[in-house]
């Protein structure tokens, strides 16, 4: 269970400890399987994946040398579930469970890519093994998603060792509330509805609203099994 951490100090020492442990869990394990659970691979068995996958693992003894974890979504949804691996960086695409000994015996042990589930250019049908090679990927730059395919979704500890509410900690205790509006202002941030309404226009027009009393609004969801942390945290929120 979380802590519930009430001071920026807590904060930054909870923060550090979880960074150091992620670099220790990085160094330590041979490999890093991220099989992707983002809706696409969800949708084609990718949760049943990851399950057996670490499972298989674990029956052969090679849970304490190769780790499986669930990331967001890794980008190419119709070819799912995806897995990538996170220290080569080889790519997989369409990977089934019965991929799953072929995973162990030929890569991890192996030490040779599986080469029927690397992606195969359209072009010529040569495989390319790592992601940075894929045409999909290569031409890609990545910001506000720059960490997606990484975190455990379901896992706020991935998030905060990666650095996650660092510009909330920033906000709460740094900057006043016209120097958050500039730096919106500077984002660009827009709505996504179909005005794209700059983000710093609606926030400055409710700064200059004197509030009745202070009103914390927002849209939970629990769409799927995989979001059911949402529900904890807005019960936490609502009863702090």
């Amino acid at each position: 269970m979380m802590h519930k951490l009430d001071s920026p100090e807590k904060f930054d020492k909870y923060f550090q400890d979880l960074s150091e442990k992620q670099s220790e869990q990085y160094n330590h394990y041979k490999e890093i399987i991220q099989v992707c659970t983002g809706g696409g691979c969800i949708a084609c068995g990718s949760l049943n994946l990851r399950t057996q996958l670490a499972g298989k693992l674990e029956e052969r003894g090679l849970s304490g040398k190769f780790m499986v974890k669930g990331t967001g979504c890794l980008g190419p949804c119709s070819k799912g579930p995806a897995i990538m691996m996170m220290k080569s960086g080889i790519f997989y695409e369409n990977v089934h469970l019965a991929d799953i000994d072929s995973i162990i015996d030929e890569h991890l042990l192996g030490g040779t890519p599986v080469e029927k589930l690397l992606h195969h250019n359209d072009e010529d049908g040569k495989p390319v093994a790592k992601a940075a090679d894929i045409k999909f990927f290569n031409h890609q730059r990545k910001i506000v998603l720059r960490r997606c395919g990484t975190i455990d979704p379901v896992d706020i500890n991935d998030y905060i060792a990666a650095g996650g509410y660092i510009s909330l900690r920033k906000t709460l205790t740094q900057l006043s509330p016209d120097q958050v509006l500039e730096e919106m202002k500077t984002s660009g941030l827009r709505g996504r509805g179909g005005a794209g309404f700059p983000t710093f226009m609606k926030w400055n027009l409710a700064k200059k609203k004197v509030p009745i009393k202070n009103i914390f609004c927002a849209t939970p969801t629990k769409a799927t099994r995989e979001h059911s942390w949402i529900e904890v945290f807005w019960k936490e929120i609502l009863t702090a």
